[in-house]
């Protein structure tokens, strides 16, 4: 159990030192941006800022008025060019 809460633990930092770079990086409007825009997909906010998709819908969720976060959902879900990897 031990080994699992520090890999648990150490996933937590990690993705914690993601948020913290972003702010310092390029700040969380520029990323709100890439996320709103329907030409920049998941993949590349990740290869730009080191966030993964779950990431990205968390600072959404965080920054965003709960009607516009539950409208950049609908939008996103499903849509072939924010998931790359999928329409290759």
């Amino acid at each position: 159990m031990d080994s699992i809460a520090f890999i648990l633990s150490q996933a937590v930092r990690e993705n914690v030192n993601s948020m913290i770079q972003i702010n310092e990086q390029y700040g969380v409007s520029e990323v709100i941006e890439m996320a709103w825009c329907d030409k920049t997909s998941f993949d590349d906010i990740h290869k730009i800022t080191g966030l993964a998709e779950p990431n990205i819908i968390r600072l959404m969720r965080k920054n965003l008025k709960p009607s516009s976060f539950r409208l950049w959902r609908k939008r996103v879900t499903g849509r072939n060019s924010k998931h790359r990897i999928k329409t290759i």
